[in-house]
């Protein structure tokens, strides 16, 4: 299959079929056992774990079923987390969450965590989240699974206008109404694409495998001050598991040293 900028394309089929495999070996979380997958005219037969690390930050968007939002992160900051690993300064960071939440109709929403947002809003803000990196392809598994039909509809016009503006969109689904939005539709059967009909008329943009862009080629990482402030902020959203975990973890250490001593204190009277 060759796939193409710009195209939203819906892949159909019952479960167990391998959709959603088919859509993880695109994305870089399984690997084949033959063939080839060629990105942006790379082969990545070859590549070792930190090249896979490297296509998915810089090269995939996910968009879950489950939306697979972080509970004690804000919107805002759940979009801006997943561009804390690209070494993008704090400010820049804000300023193109705010523009993403802004872009799916949530900026008055920026403030509340995903407990105070229903799924249709989760899963905006998990299409922000994935459009952070700016990344040439998206993948979705069932977006519109959990969501009730108007809901699903304005997720569908969503993720249409992502595709038009260049970015190639794959989505795993089992609603029709999705797939008579796509550009093109791929039905599976057991590990087999038994058809790949177009819904629209000519090309759409350019092939995917045409960029010429290198892949493997290193960026930045995340900085000590960065690790510090996320690890500070997780202790400080959750006091009460970190001091349950800390009494845990010296009443162990106090018992320990307890028994080495009274240990070292009966060798010392036997011995005298």
């Amino acid at each position: 299959m060759d796939f193409k900028k710009g195209e939203l394309i819906s892949i159909l089929g019952p479960s167990g079929c391998g959709k959603s495999t088919l859509l993880n070996i695109i994305g870089g979380l399984d690997h084949m056992d033959k063939g080839d997958l060629i990105v942006s005219g790379t082969n990545t037969k070859d590549f070792k774990e930190k090249d896979w690390d490297r296509y998915r930050k810089n090269k995939i968007g996910f968009i879950f079923q489950n939306f697979n939002l972080i509970p004690h992160l804000t919107a805002l900051e759940n979009v801006e987390v997943s561009m804390t690993l690209t070494g993008i300064s704090k400010s820049d960071r804000l300023k193109r969450a705010k523009e993403l939440l802004n872009k799916v109709g949530l900026s008055e929403r920026s403030n509340h965590r995903p407990n105070e947002l229903s799924g249709g809003q989760k899963q905006r803000v998990a299409i922000a989240r994935a459009l952070a990196n700016n990344p040439d392809i998206i993948l979705a598994d069932e977006p519109t699974g959990a969501l009730d039909s108007r809901t699903s509809q304005q997720i569908i016009e969503l993720l249409k206008e992502i595709s038009s503006s260049g970015k190639l969109v794959i989505v795993v689904t089992h609603s029709q109404e999705l797939a008579n939005h796509a550009d093109r539709v791929i039905e599976m059967l057991d590990g087999q694409v038994l058809s790949d009909t177009s819904n629209t008329k000519g090309e759409v943009s350019n092939k995917l495998n045409t960029n010429g862009d290198d892949l493997t080629t290193k960026d930045s990482t995340i900085n000590l001050s960065t690790t510090l402030k996320l690890a500070f902020r997780n202790i400080k959203q959750k006091k009460w598991r970190t001091m349950l975990t800390a009494f845990g973890a010296s009443i162990g250490i106090g018992g320990i040293a307890i028994m080495v001593g009274l240990g070292i204190g009966v060798q010392n009277k036997v011995t005298d």
